[in-house]
C-alpha cells in the first residue's frame, strides 16, 4: 500500500468514525432533544422532525442513509464493517435474527414515541 493509499483509507476510516458519531448524536436529539425545548423554542420543529423520522426508520423500515454511508467508507478504508444495523451494532451490540430485529425495533419507535409525548405533555400542560 502506497502512503497516498494509507492517507485515503485513514481518511475513509476518519469520515467514517464522524458518520457514526452524527449518527448517533442524531438518535440522542431524537430522543432527548423535546427537554430542549423549554430553553429553545425553536428547537420544536427540528426535534418533531427528528423524532418522525426515527420513527418511519424504525417502525416503517424506510432505513437510514447514514448506515449505508459509514458502511462505505468502512468499506472503502479496507475496515471491518457490519452486516447489521445501526441500532443493533452500536446500542444493542447484538446480531438478531431479521425477525427479532424488526420486532426490536417496532418496540424502540413505541418506546422513543411516548417518551416524547411524556416530555411534551410536561412541558406544554396548562398552568
Amino acid at each position: 500500500m502506497t502512503e497516498q493509499d494509507a492517507r485515503s483509507a485513514a481518511f475513509c476510516l476518519m469520515l467514517a468514525r464522524a458518520v457514526a458519531t452524527a449518527h448517533g448524536l442524531f438518535a440522542v436529539f431524537a430522543v432527548f432533544g423535546g427537554f430542549l425545548i423549554a430553553r429553545l423554542p425553536w428547537v420544536i420543529w427540528p426535534h418533531v422532525a427528528a423524532v418522525l423520522w426515527t420513527l418511519g426508520t424504525l417502525a416503517l423500515d424506510w432505513g437510514c442513509p447514514l448506515t449505508p454511508l459509514e458502511k462505505s467508507l468502512r468499506s472503502r478504508a479496507g475496515a471491518p464493517s457490519f452486516d447489521v444495523g445501526f441500532v443493533q451494532h452500536y446500542i444493542m451490540r447484538t446480531d438478531y435474527t431479521r425477525t427479532a430485529a424488526r420486532r426490536l425495533h417496532v418496540l424502540l419507535a413505541i418506546v422513543v414515541f411516548t417518551f416524547n409525548i411524556f416530555v411534551y405533555l410536561r412541558l406544554f400542560r396548562p398552568i
